[in-house]
């Protein structure tokens, strides 16, 4: 005959259990529509493009008060590597905010890229 104590204290168990994992889900999802980080988005100055040349080390055109300049970076600092004619890029269309996709969206996505059907990819 099976334990009482023990059926309710594994079922009570299990719920509180679902009851974090929704709770967490609830609150990651107000903190991700409420919070803002500092960096990143600014009105006067946007990285217009970007392209990694190494280890730590990249490319960025930028647009600041007016100017586009084509900056260097590495894990140190920054260089200042020439000032262009803004004239060039200004049919480039410049967003405000990165493109968002939802949590579900993107983790198909990196599941798809992990998992391989039978006949794809390297073979041994």
């Amino acid at each position: 005959m099976p334990d009482w104590k023990e059926i309710i204290s594994m079922i009570v168990t299990v719920v509180l259990m679902i009851g974090v994992f929704v709770a967490a889900y609830y609150v990651s999802k107000f903190v991700g529509k409420h919070y803002k980080p500092r960096y990143g988005f600014s009105k006067v100055v946007t990285v217009i493009d970007s392209t990694t040349i190494g280890k730590d080390r990249s490319l960025l055109l930028v647009k600041a008060a007016g100017k586009v300049l084509l900056v260097g970076s590495t894990a140190h600092g920054f260089t200042l590597l020439s000032e262009l004619d803004a004239e060039q890029f200004a049919d480039i269309t410049e967003a405000t905010e990165p493109l968002k996709k939802d949590f579900v969206s993107t983790f198909r996505d990196v599941l798809k890229s992990k998992i391989r059907k039978p006949g794809e990819g390297e073979e041994d």
